[in-house]
């Protein structure tokens, strides 16, 4: 989590949505002996949230429809993760 919230933090100037996430990674830290399973949920709300995030801004008109009605959202997301297959290494 440490290294999650160094770089958000690194890149806060140009991408400063992110910066919300810190409160996740407060809170799955804060719970993580006490209560793990809010720890595993908070992780989960954070993985779904910083990948919509960036899905979104690759082409937002489309993915907020997609993610607010839900129905293309998996669709759109596949069609998304292989455009990105483009410029790096992901797949």
């Amino acid at each position: 989590m440490q290294t999650l919230r160094e770089l958000i933090e690194r890149h806060s100037e140009e991408n400063s949505e992110f910066r919300y996430y810190i409160k996740h990674i407060d809170e799955a830290e804060a719970n993580e002996i006490a209560h793990p399973d809010i720890t595993i949920e908070c992780c989960a709300s954070l993985f779904q949230g910083v990948s919509k995030t960036i899905v979104a801004r690759l082409d937002p008109p489309e993915n907020a429809k997609a993610f607010a009605d839900g129905s293309h959202a998996p669709r759109a997301t596949r069609w998304r993760a292989s455009q990105l297959s483009h410029w790096t290494n992901f797949r």
